[in-house]
């Protein structure tokens, strides 16, 4: 698996989310869900790639889930190398990000996947999105046709320590020159009691995983899926340092990350 997740982080993507189209047809997925490339997002925003939706049918009657993740990364990436050490690290070489933002949760989604295939163990319907410009404000899922998801339940696998947030609306004051006694601001939280909150705390106690909740600020594609009616939770998936050249992750995050899926995939 060593050898799998070094080549991966050696795949070159940009912000502008040129070329990264090629990550899930070389896959390997057998077998294949369908797969849309839509280039409905390079129209908009001067790329030459759009978003990914791929399909995968199951044999269970349970109600679909879909898992998302973006497919550019931030500068300085050109040239990376990638290093694998013996302590399963993986990280650049020191002049470039490693791209594990988000290129983790990619590779977490389609090892995942496999895996599940490989069971021969039946599943529900699996829906997956990678989007595009997500660094430059979750460009790629706010235009994607949401109309093609069936899910109402969703995992974005991209989450760090700190980010930045959207509010949806701010009211606060009556007139000009009077200090108001308040500000309201409104955002998108999902609530404790959630489906995709409840599964994901089960799937932890099922691997013995000591899964935990933390606030996040929004500022991610999981946005774009509330807004459009779906429930969704950001997982945590193996980036530390993210944005920086000393970005690492490790073989054992990533494979953990990749069982947490799985095992949502199957509840």
């Amino acid at each position: 698996m060593g050898k799998s997740l070094s080549k991966t982080f050696v795949r070159r993507t940009a912000a502008a989310c040129r070329n990264c189209q090629s990550t899930c047809p070389k896959a390997g997925i057998t077998p294949a869900p369908r797969a849309d490339f839509s280039l409905r997002p390079g129209a908009y925003y001067g790329g030459d790639t759009g978003n990914i939706f791929a399909v995968l049918d199951g044999e269970l009657e349970g109600d679909p889930v879909i898992f998302c993740a973006h497919m550019d990364v931030v500068e300085p990436w050109s040239g990376k190398k990638s290093v694998l050490e013996k302590d399963g690290t993986i990280h650049s070489a020191g002049d470039t990000v490693l791209g594990a933002d988000d290129i983790s949760g990619i590779l977490e989604i389609l090892y995942c996947v496999q895996l599940v295939l490989d069971s021969g163990k039946p599943h529900k319907k699996i829906e997956i999105l990678f989007t595009i410009g997500e660094e430059l404000y979750v460009k790629g899922s706010d235009v994607f046709d949401y109309s093609k998801v069936t899910a109402k339940q969703a995992y974005v696998l991209d989450l760090s320590e700190e980010t930045t947030f959207n509010i949806g609306t701010i009211q606060g004051g009556t007139a000009t020159n009077i200090v108001p006694d308040c500000c309201v601001l409104t955002a998108y939280e999902t609530t404790l009691e959630s489906k995709s909150v409840t599964d994901f705390q089960k799937a932890c106690e099922i691997l013995g995983f000591s899964g935990g909740l933390t606030g996040t600020f929004g500022g991610s594609d999981n946005n774009s899926f509330a807004k459009n009616g779906i429930e969704g939770l950001v997982l945590s998936n193996g980036m530390y340092n993210a944005h920086s050249t000393r970005e690492y992750t490790t073989v054992d995050d990533l494979y953990k990350g990749a069982e947490l899926i799985g095992q949502l995939i199957l509840l």
